[in-house]
């Protein structure tokens, strides 16, 4: 994350509390949200307290927080078990979470049950739309390399596939540098809507700049570069089928075409 990238994240914070203190209802909130992303040791957010800095609701709002996260299946990773989340709160004692509020938190959520069907995660194609910014390449609106790893780590909506279609682009760097970034950029924006139109019901992800993966595709893999924009524009690829899509998603995603 970059250090602007941080910035963005803290106002949140910031512009909750502001929204709330300006409703007489809600000004004590206002000021538990505000202390809810501080840490005991003074690494928290918006303004570094630390300690008796930080109010008590604050504390215990934190740690509730925290919880919440740990045991939600959320966007960038799964739930925890309770007793999992538990040995983590304590471990980080006194160094994010206040001391006290730990050890009762131990005690009173060791026996709590959670709705395991509550989720971060799209259930709809409405849903995920809502979620784009997490899912979506910016550039193609295709499916990213994160929501790659989640589908095949059972984690989205859609089935994990039986076999893919890897399609590399060759020297795309060289189209770049006759046509500019911006030329490049209006030509791969191309071949992700011909991709959509021709595959409509088939999942397809763009996980890195010149590599596009297609899922349970079963047509002509030539045919269909053939009549596509790249093909027009002089742009070579190299293709490459995955029946045995291995455990390791990472080598799958770096894999040679």
């Amino acid at each position: 994350m970059t250090k602007l990238e941080y910035e963005l994240i803290k106002e949140h914070a910031r512009a909750g509390y502001e929204v709330l203190s300006t409703v007489h209802l809600y000004k004590e909130l206002a000021d538990i949200m505000i202390d809810h992303h501080e840490r005991y040791d003074g690494s928290g957010y918006p303004y570094g307290k630390k300690g008796g800095e930080i109010s008590m609701l604050g504390h215990i709002m934190a740690v509730a927080d925290s919880f919440d996260a740990m045991t939600t299946n959320r966007i960038y990773k799964p739930r925890k078990e309770i007793d999992e989340s538990l040995i983590e709160l304590n471990e980080l004692s006194g160094k994010w979470y206040h001391p006290a509020v730990v050890n009762a938190a131990s005690k009173v959520l060791a026996d709590v049950t959670i709705d395991t069907s509550i989720t971060q995660m799209g259930s709809s194609a409405l849903e995920e739309e809502r979620m784009s910014y997490f899912f979506k390449d910016r550039l193609t609106k295709l499916y990213n390399e994160d929501y790659f790893m989640m589908t095949f780590n059972g984690r989205s909506r859609h089935p994990k596939p039986d076999k893919l279609w890897i399609i590399s682009l060759v020297d795309f760097h060289h189209y770049n540098k006759t046509h500019g970034w911006e030329g490049g950029n209006v030509l791969i924006s191309e071949f992700a809507d011909y991709l959509v139109m021709r595959l409509p019901k088939h999942l397809i992800f763009r996980i890195w700049g010149d590599r596009f993966v297609l899922a349970d595709f079963e047509g002509d893999i030539e045919t269909l570069i053939s009549e596509s924009p790249l093909s027009s524009a002089g742009v070579g690829t190299k293709t490459k089928e995955i029946v045995n899509i291995p455990d390791n998603l990472e080598e799958l995603m770096l894999e040679k075409v």
